[in-house]
């Protein structure tokens, strides 16, 4: 049976808090709604890689998880554990499982494994 894959909408609303929306507190920076764009480019792209049968551990996948590593050392220092447990904290964490799933069940599931796989072959490897 095919996964169904659907395009995320309000990503702003289910993951942001008010601190970042203008000051009329409805209506985000446009700048944010660039960033929104292209997260629901990326979760689709990776519904559409589960979806499909790729492996977590594929390259292709790995390539995506790429951007969210890329992303999450914006902050600071991330190694290959704090980047499992990212991973971890995501399919974990309701309501982002929940914002996963509804675009292709099982999304965050397999965003973990890619991301644990991309931690054991990238950044233990020393390939990131």
């Amino acid at each position: 049976m095919a996964r169904e894959v659907r395009r995320p909408e309000g990503l702003l609303d289910r993951l942001g808090t008010a601190a970042y929306r203008g000051e009329d507190g409805g209506e985000w920076p446009e700048e944010l709604r660039r960033e929104e764009s292209e997260m629901a480019d990326r979760m689709v792209r990776l519904a559409e890689l589960m979806a499909s049968g790729t492996p977590p551990t594929d390259a292709v996948v790995l390539d995506e998880i790429d951007w969210y590593f890329r992303a999450a050392t914006q902050y600071g220092g991330v190694d290959a554990v704090v980047f499992t447990a990212l991973g971890e904290a995501l399919a974990a964490d309701e309501d982002r499982r929940a914002l996963f799933d509804d675009v292709s069940r099982g999304l965050a599931g397999y965003q973990r494994e890619a991301m644990a796989a991309y931690a054991q072959t990238r950044l233990v490897a020393g390939g990131a």
